[in-house]
């Protein structure tokens, strides 16, 4: 909550120093941060804790385009990626040296920093080279939709019924 604080008083602030006239400004920046903060409690009750296919879903309930779905996917999967080798990253660098202060601390940061942004632009290029040589993104879905689930279920349980 004090990240979402602090976000608000900066969109505030700004605004308010931006705009041509302060009191327009301050109402202005006012009702944005408002609006920001519904939305982002909105989905932080109803769609974050859903995962992924959650975020998928609400995407295809607000018609967003297929190529801006799956880039936001992918940068999501991206972000997650890089916190966990990072926060792996930084447990090893505790354990291998607790003592370790000031300068030779920073270097040691900025060498993993180094690395794991190196790991994830490798990383980047094979995911581009794999979609290309799969067509692109004509036809690509990552999440299943629910008429594949049905089927699922629906074969599961003659499965079951045969047995």
């Amino acid at each position: 909550m004090k990240k979402l604080f602090f976000a608000n008083l900066l969109i505030i602030i700004t605004t308010t120093l931006t705009w041509p006239d302060i009191n327009d400004g301050f109402l202005t920046g006012l009702s944005i941060a408002l609006k920001c903060s519904v939305i982002y409690l909105i989905c932080a009750v109803f769609i974050f804790p859903k995962g992924i296919s959650g975020i998928y879903k609400a995407m295809i309930f607000l018609h967003v385009p297929e190529k801006l779905r799956i880039l936001i996917l992918l940068t999501l999967r991206g972000i997650f990626i890089l916190k966990e080798r990072f926060e792996a990253a930084l447990i090893s660098l505790k354990l291998r040296a607790p003592k370790q202060k000031n300068f030779a601390k920073l270097k040691s940061f900025t060498h993993i920093t180094g690395s794991i942004l190196l790991q994830a632009a490798d990383r980047s290029e094979r995911m581009e080279r794999a979609i290309k040589c799969r067509g692109g993104f004509q036809g690509f879905n990552s999440i299943r939709n629910e008429k594949n689930e049905n089927v699922i279920e629906s074969s599961k349980s003659l499965l079951q019924i045969s047995r």
